[in-house]
């Protein structure tokens, strides 16, 4: 009898520092990929609910903005699954984004760019080089602002294109963070 209440204690105990060790790596690695995100909120414009960073809350004490914008544009001229966007540095720190070499933009013509995004664009990871970048944006037509729309359709794309010095690369972040059909926090 004290065998088998032994043994069934040892695995009981087993298991639960098992499961332990687990969440503690799971947590680790989540740390590792998002840094100390609790939340995320995706503004929408045309719905000026309450927002996240405007509640008092222990959890919420600290935010950071990101943007995006449109999709790039790929060397053939077709629309790619990478997209431009903005992060101040409050969202830089909380995110947990490193640099993997140089520094972060300080003028309106640098950009740094992750290292998936510049091999599938076909730019080599060095620094100084000119990287062109063009985007496209699909505008939205609402319901009835134009006449003879009857429901909210795409109007004709938009494309921009910009020059920019990459002034450093960062790991990708942009697979940690997908929440939809490509759209990136």
């Amino acid at each position: 009898m004290s065998v088998s209440v032994f043994i069934t204690v040892f695995f009981l105990s087993s298991v639960t520092v098992f499961q332990n060790v687990m969440n503690r790596y799971v947590m680790e690695k989540n740390y590792q990929n998002y840094g100390e995100w609790i939340l995320s909120e995706v503004d929408d414009p045309r719905n000026p609910e309450t927002k996240f960073r405007e509640m008092e809350h222990p959890y919420l004490s600290g935010s950071g903005i990101c943007r995006t914008g449109g999709a790039i544009v790929d060397s053939d001229g077709e629309e790619s699954d990478k997209y431009i966007g903005t992060a101040d540095e409050e969202w830089v720190e909380i995110g947990n984004v490193e640099m993997y070499e140089g520094h972060m933009p300080e003028a309106d013509n640098e950009i740094v760019m992750d290292l998936p995004s510049l091999a599938a664009l076909g730019y080599s990871y060095d620094l100084g080089q000119t990287i062109s970048v063009k985007t496209v944006i699909w505008p939205v037509v609402e319901e009835g602002d134009v006449e003879g729309t009857e429901e909210s359709e795409f109007a004709e794309p938009q494309y921009f294109q910009k020059d920019f010095i990459l002034t450093g690369t960062i790991r990708s972040i942009a697979e940690n963070w997908s929440v939809c059909e490509s759209y990136y926090l």
